[in-house]
């Protein structure tokens, strides 16, 4: 709530107070972040709740079904996310096109605020509470508490070595993602030759373009993926075909024909984009969360995503080094595919069986006060809700 308030707040700020305008952007990124990360942490515990799941008794045969529901409850939040992406933008983009800029930015972010206030009222009313222990006695605050059990996470995941090593190659490749997306590409845009086509329609093709390519990249892995095609399979899958990216762009070191030379390069750039980022982004959020001891699942999701937005720093900064040194933004492409395709097969070499029960062990050793697993009745209880959760995963996106 505080976090829509606060969009529309940047966007009512005056010229003159501009500095204004951008704490109010740092807040509402900062609790877009908490809610992700709690709305990432209900993920396996919808799947554990679902019907098909509980009916099951515990054993090698439910824990593929949990993985498999999972996975299903990513891939489909992320297809509603993107559709609604895509809806935003074409409520918001008309006030940039037809209305002075400055103007019609500000009536964008202040709708983007209205969009994310009304969508997430559908949540509060439908996802059922969870309510977890009361705070331990001698302690009054929750941020202290939250704090205080996030660095005990911290200290304790020396004993999760597949789920470390798990977070230490999201780090890598999702900078390398973020990179291409952030900085190489749209730098690059800038150079690219515009013959064919006009900009203005190239980039809002690639931005109108990538989000649907998302859902069909989602679409096809949940419809054609091979049965025996694991969860991490399909991630390094989509990081292979991701690859694909800089690979091309490398090209263009080659031949002033194609390889990142044209402003409609950006167009088919995009396609190959969505189909993969899609995937890897539902796929690694799915996997990740097989290797999460149970109850822990906030505080692993925030260190989840601490990893994702950690490595931000780091391709600006090469991106910048390398340009200053060379002259030439094309040479970030060699950066981006050794952050993608080294740790994709070091993915592929991961004991992910070996991780999850990692996990459960420490779990065990560790047990959190005042929480108890549910029983069947109570799974049961909650297995209708839990079965229809697609829509609380759009709403909440």
């Amino acid at each position: 709530m505080l976090g829509s308030l606060s969009c529309f707040l940047c966007a009512t700020t005056p010229a003159d107070t501009w500095w204004l305008g951008g704490i109010w952007m740092i807040t509402v990124h900062v609790l877009y972040g908490i809610g992700y990360l709690l709305y990432n942490a209900w993920i396996p515990l919808l799947a554990e709740a679902h019907g098909d799941v509980v009916a099951l008794p515990e054993g090698p045969e439910r824990r593929e079904l949990v993985n498999a529901v999972m996975d299903q409850i990513s891939s489909t939040g992320f297809m509603y996310g993107f559709a609604g992406g895509i809806l935003s933008l074409v409520v918001t983009a008309p006030f940039l096109i037809f209305l002075d800029f400055r103007l019609g930015l500000r009536i964008a972010i202040g709708t983007a605020g209205v969009w994310w206030f009304c969508c997430q009222l559908y949540t509060f009313k439908h996802l059922k509470p969870r309510p977890g222990p009361p705070l331990p006695a001698g302690t009054s605050s929750y941020v202290g508490f939250s704090w205080s059990r996030f660095l005990l996470i911290c200290k304790r995941a020396r004993h999760l070595p597949q789920t470390l090593k798990f977070l230490f190659l999201w780090f890598c490749f999702s900078d390398g993602i973020a990179t291409i997306n952030n900085t190489a590409v749209l730098a690059l845009a800038v150079m690219f030759r515009y013959c064919y086509i006009s900009k203005p329609v190239v980039l809002l093709g690639t931005i109108m373009g990538t989000p649907l390519f998302c859902i069909i990249g989602l679409w096809l892995a949940n419809r054609y993926r091979p049965a025996s095609m694991s969860t991490r399979g399909i991630c390094v899958t989509g990081l292979v075909v991701f690859s694909m990216i800089p690979v091309y762009g490398m090209v263009g070191f080659a031949t002033d024909d194609f390889g990142m030379h044209f402003g409609i390069e950006l167009l088919f750039v995009s396609v190959v984009y969505g189909l993969a980022y899609g995937v890897i982004a539902s796929y690694s959020r799915s996997l990740f969360g097989q290797l999460i001891p149970p109850g822990y699942e906030t505080q692993f999701f925030g260190l989840f995503e601490i990893t994702d937005k950690g490595s931000s720093w780091m391709g600006p900064i090469v991106v910048a080094t390398v340009y200053k040194q060379t002259g030439d933004l094309r040479y970030a492409f060699i950066y981006c595919l050794f952050m993608i395709a080294v740790p994709a097969v070091f993915l592929s070499q991961m004991d992910i069986e070996r991780g999850i029960r990692e996990a459960r062990k420490y779990a065990e050793m560790n047990p959190i006060s005042g929480v108890a697993v549910a029983d069947d009745a109570n799974n049961a209880a909650t297995a209708k809700a839990a079965t229809n959760s697609r829509l609380r995963v759009f709403a909440s996106i």
